[in-house]
């Protein structure tokens, strides 16, 4: 309640837009931590931000961003958006929604695309990238001193200029207890399975241009919005280096840029 009513605050005197509460019915607005200009790609620093913008551009959903504000999210996080006059939270409930909706005029990745086997390992590539490697690339950019020294002013460009100084430090320590709770406390804690993890993956692509051959599916979505930031640390980790080090995830990574025009 008390960061609800700071951004209140802000809203108030820095004319700040409150959340949209009224959408066309096809469009969708996208709330999401919003890339620096200098940023290369123009991606979100959140992968679960760039899986939902990736799969809104491939589906051809007609959609607009917008820099999010958490305590006003269904789910007190980012992503989020405003559809259809309602606010839905949590990426793959997102995409769920929209891939369950009656044929029509856009896209679905997944629904009857797939085969058994091949919904089998798209979970198993999801749990990987948003349960495992995830909190991973979490410490590299919040626990670790020199991750921090970037990440600290991604985290800064995307608050209200008057919060900066009280929320960044907040900030910084909810995402290191979230890392404690999944047993990410040390640098050897935090990297012990990321070769292995990663090796999965980069097993599963093979030399095909997308998880399952020659388009790509709501995994990929997820898999690009991990790798895309993860490579792009200017810190030294185990995690990173494995990235780089293995060309059919590199190559992946900048053929998903490509096709996403980003």
């Amino acid at each position: 309640l008390k960061l609800q009513f700071l951004y209140l605050i802000v809203r108030e005197y820095t004319h700040l837009p409150a959340p949209r509460r009224k959408m066309p019915s096809e469009t969708i607005t996208l709330y999401q931590f919003m890339p620096m200009p200098q940023d290369e790609p123009q991606v979100s620093s959140s992968p679960f931000c760039v899986k939902l913008e990736a799969y809104l551009i491939l589906t051809g959903r007609p959609y607009s961003t917008a820099a999010g504000q958490p305590p006003f999210a269904p789910t007190k996080s980012v992503p989020y958006v405003a559809y259809q006059g309602e606010k839905i939270g949590d990426s793959q409930v997102i995409v769920d929604r929209l891939e369950g909706e009656k044929a029509g005029l856009y896209r679905v990745l997944d629904k009857n695309t797939l085969s058994a086997a091949q919904e089998a390992v798209s979970k198993e590539i999801l749990d990987l990238v948003e349960n495992k490697l995830y909190f991973s690339l979490v410490y590299s950019r919040f626990v670790m001193d020199d991750g921090w020294a970037h990440q600290e002013a991604e985290v800064r460009y995307g608050l209200p200029f008057f919060l900066r100084c009280c929320l960044t430090g907040r900030i910084r320590r909810e995402q290191v207890e979230k890392c404690a709770r999944h047993g990410c406390t040390t640098d050897v804690s935090a990297f012990k399975n990321v070769h292995a993890w990663i090796h999965r993956v980069s097993q599963v692509l093979g030399d095909k241009p997308y998880l399952f051959g020659d388009a790509p599916h709501i995994a990929d979505c997820s898999l690009y919005g991990f790798l895309v930031i993860a490579r792009a640390n200017q810190n030294a980790n185990p995690m990173t280096t494995a990235i780089r080090k293995d060309q059919r995830l590199m190559h992946f990574t900048e053929r998903m840029t490509r096709l996403l025009k980003k």
